[in-house]
């Protein structure tokens, strides 16, 4: 017989797969979620491109907080697993540097070199990636 565990006895069970999620997603304010702030940052943003991925980023729009917008395409891959598994990687990699990020608003996309590669690679270039952009955007 199956034993359930209640999540307020063990907070490891709050999801229902034995993973705890407090406080580690992304809330809703670090992403970019209308077309015209898509729009936006294609219009007047600065781009780098690395080796895995492009990132396009203007000044942001809500004080104090970065935020991130996933962009992929077919192009990436026909299969939608690839493509989620790319938004898993990248998502991911945007939260573990959101905490250093000066007041931007990101689209980020994935290069279709960057297939194999893991979250921690696409950590490492982001961090290269938006140290380019904020000179260029200094330049400005």
């Amino acid at each position: 017989m199956e034993q359930t565990q209640d999540p307020a006895e063990n907070p490891a069970a709050a999801d229902g797969f034995g993973r705890g999620r407090a406080g580690l997603g992304l809330p809703r304010a670090s992403h970019l979620l209308r077309k015209a702030d898509f729009d936006r940052v294609y219009r007047q943003g600065a781009r780098a491109r690395g080796r895995f991925i492009l990132v396009v980023a203007a000044a942001g729009m809500q004080p104090g907080t970065a935020r991130m917008g996933l962009s992929v395409s077919r192009r990436y891959s026909r299969s939608a697993v690839v493509r989620n598994r790319a938004r898993r990687c990248l998502r991911e990699a945007f939260r573990l540097v959101r905490a250093e990020l000066p007041h931007l608003d990101l689209v980020l996309s994935p290069l279709v070199s960057g297939r194999r590669c893991g979250t921690r690679e696409l950590r490492d270039e982001l961090v290269t990636l938006l140290g380019r952009i904020e000179r260029k955007l200094e330049l400005r």
